[in-house]
């Protein structure tokens, strides 16, 4: 299983992830945690701690496209099986949620899983 690196944003950022290209910066989720970075390098997916959410930004449009809910207090976020899959470890459950790219909901099947 391939994996992305993942980033730790700067929690200077006023409480949202700072997403900054050609000058242009918008607010992301709130209490962002962590983000990693699609394959191509076109979407980023970022977990909003105090909504327990993932969100899907693009990163050409600067704008968030999807969010999905995860669980309660979502933190590291990593990009799994070549790119179909967001894994999101969710603090306060101890779970991991496994979101499909394709259709952006939770892998029933995996959703809910403690953590061992």
């Amino acid at each position: 299983m391939r994996m992305t690196q993942c980033f730790l944003l700067p929690a200077h950022c006023c409480g949202f992830a700072c997403i900054r290209k050609d000058r242009h910066i918008k607010k992301v989720g709130i209490s962002p945690n962590f983000l990693a970075l699609s394959l191509d390098g076109n979407m980023a997916y970022v977990s909003s701690y105090e909504t327990g959410e993932l969100l899907e930004v693009d990163l050409k449009q600067h704008a968030v496209t999807r969010a999905v809910e995860v669980g309660s207090a979502p933190l590291g976020v990593a990009l799994a099986d070549g790119g179909k899959s967001v894994y999101v470890a969710c603090r306060e459950t101890g779970t991991v949620a496994v979101v499909n790219i394709r259709t952006f909901k939770v892998d029933s099947e995996n959703q809910g899983r403690r953590i061992a």
